[in-house]
């Protein structure tokens, strides 16, 4: 679904360049925001899910 650009202007793209700062416990690979953590060998078997905790913003 296109909507149309700001004052009738055409639609289009937006391009976002990101920094991020290094967390102990988040990282980056790629264009992909990575988070490891231990899930037992029987979880895996069984597609067990996981949650990965969230992260209280900061002010």
């Amino acid at each position: 679904m296109m909507l149309p650009g700001i004052n009738g202007g055409s639609s289009g793209d937006i391009f976002l360049h990101i920094n991020f700062e290094k967390h102990p416990d988040y990282g980056v690979v790629g264009s992909d925001l990575s988070y490891d953590f231990a899930l037992a060998s029987l979880g895996v078997v069984c597609l067990a899910s996981a949650v990965a905790p969230a992260e209280t913003p900061r002010e």
